[in-house]
């Protein structure tokens, strides 16, 4: 597996008449991986049973192995795959510890760049989806 694509795209389909966007609106559009000082906001929720969410607002820098990198000691388990938002796009997902990177408070998403939206593109289409893979070694040893 390759850690710089780690990402998924959930296809929804509804059985009512018209399109899911005209019932609950257009939401946000994926972007590309974020430049270095780049302002993002994240907003996820904590694991368990009940609570609000919890929240970040940081810039970006560039990690190790290409990753765009950001400190956000706020964010705890739960979580993770939350979207990294710069306006009205989604540029990045929360990548951390035990499988994302190696230190809690730092988060390493995978590279949003043309396989992404290709992914994307074809989820739009129907197309076919791909195999998960079994298992990742993320190099913290």
């Amino acid at each position: 597996m390759d850690p710089l694509a780690d990402y998924a795209i959930a296809r929804v389909r509804r059985d009512a008449p018209g399109t899911l966007e005209s019932q609950v609106g257009g939401g946000l559009t994926v972007g590309t991986a974020p430049a270095n000082r780049t302002a993002v906001t994240i907003t996820g929720y904590p694991l368990g049973v009940g609570g609000g969410p919890i929240g970040c607002q940081a810039t970006t820098s560039t990690g190790p192995r290409g990753f765009p990198s950001l400190h956000c000691g706020e964010l705890v388990a739960g979580t993770s795959g939350s979207g990294w938002v710069n306006g009205s796009s989604v540029i990045g997902l929360i990548g951390g510890l035990d499988e994302g990177g190696c230190m809690e408070h730092v988060s390493y998403p995978p590279s949003f760049d043309g396989k992404v939206t290709e992914l994307l593109a074809r989820a739009e289409q129907g197309g076919v989806a791909d195999v998960p893979p079994r298992d990742f070694d993320d190099n913290c040893s």
